[in-house]
């Protein structure tokens, strides 16, 4: 199959965070989950926008591998060329291990002893770093 007919085939995928542009390149699909449930993002679909619960997602990549990848909530536009993930967190499950895990608890503990601004619910914040934590190692297995 020659380049132009992949292309054809195929939907231009961008993740972007607060960290930049995560991931981008074609694919023949991607599997994202929204309150209704999982549905796939094929080349030529309909343009929609739409939000992302936090999930695990599949990409179809033009070698025919289905690559999953945990995701925090976001939002989703496509004009079925394109399409466009926004979200807090996205990284691919191969990544995420317990160390990965430990080394950001170990950081965000440290974070929270230093309580280096004033007039911030550090407690608050922990247990809500901690809950997306715990969220993330669900997913990724």
């Amino acid at each position: 199959m020659g380049s132009t007919e992949a292309r054809k085939l195929s939907i231009h995928l961008q993740v972007n965070t607060p960290n930049g542009s995560l991931f981008e390149d074609n694919v023949y699909s991607v599997e994202i989950k929204t309150s209704s449930g999982y549905m796939s993002i094929l080349p030529n679909h309909i343009p929609m926008i739409g939000s992302i619960v936090p999930s695990k997602i599949f990409i179809i990549d033009l070698k025919n591998n289905k690559v999953p990848a945990v995701i925090s909530d976001g939002l989703f536009s496509t004009d079925g060329k394109k399409l466009v993930i926004v979200t807090d967190f996205f990284d691919f499950t191969k990544n995420i291990t317990t160390d990965a895990i430990t080394v950001v608890n170990t950081a965000i503990n440290n974070a929270v002893k230093n309580k280096s601004i004033k007039d911030f619910d550090y407690h608050k914040f922990q247990v809500a770093i901690e809950e997306k934590m715990n969220q993330i190692k669900k997913l990724s297995k």
